[in-house]
């Protein structure tokens, strides 16, 4: 169980099919071996965030874990996990409605020349300057999700009013 446990906490638990699937292709393909250099630990990380919100729901083992089959400890660490990745991503949404927290940015060049003169991609104001969060991994996705659909939503919701 320690095994496991330090994997996990490193992100470098065994892949699903799906990504020993992409491990089996970068590791039999040269040109595959440049574009798909890093699975495990990106996958793990995204597999994480995921786990802590209700997204993870999707995934047997949350589902697993919350049912009790896994045992007691896991069901509260998963009911623990998924109620303060909730609660984390309602305040990162909450920011970046506020401006306080940006995403990727407008995805048309033009309007994304303009954004960037005042803002700074993936990145917190604090004070009158921005901060980049993508350090702090892997956090630092689900803070990237929140910030990308308030800008999504805004978008939409402006397109929508301009027709």
């Amino acid at each position: 169980k320690a095994h496991i446990y330090a994997a996990d906490q490193v992100f470098a638990t065994p892949l699903g099919d799906f990504g020993r699937g992409l491990q089996q292709v970068a590791n039999s393909n040269p040109w595959a071996k440049l574009t798909l250099l890093f699975i495990r630990v990106p996958t793990n990380m995204i597999k994480w965030a995921g786990t802590w919100s209700p997204l993870g729901l999707f995934s047997r083992q949350v589902r697993d874990d919350l049912s009790g089959k896994n045992g007691p400890e896991a069901r509260d660490m998963q009911m623990a996990a998924t109620g303060i990745g909730t609660m984390m991503g309602v305040s990162f949404i909450t920011l970046a409605a506020q401006g306080l927290l940006t995403g990727g940015g407008p995805s048309d060049p033009e309007e994304k020349r303009l954004w960037l003169q005042t803002h700074q991609p993936y990145s917190v104001k604090i004070g009158n300057e921005w901060v980049s969060y993508q350090w702090m991994e892997p956090i630092a996705t689900i803070m990237g999700v929140g910030a990308d659909l308030v800008q999504v939503i805004a978008a939409k919701s402006t397109q929508a009013q301009e027709k």
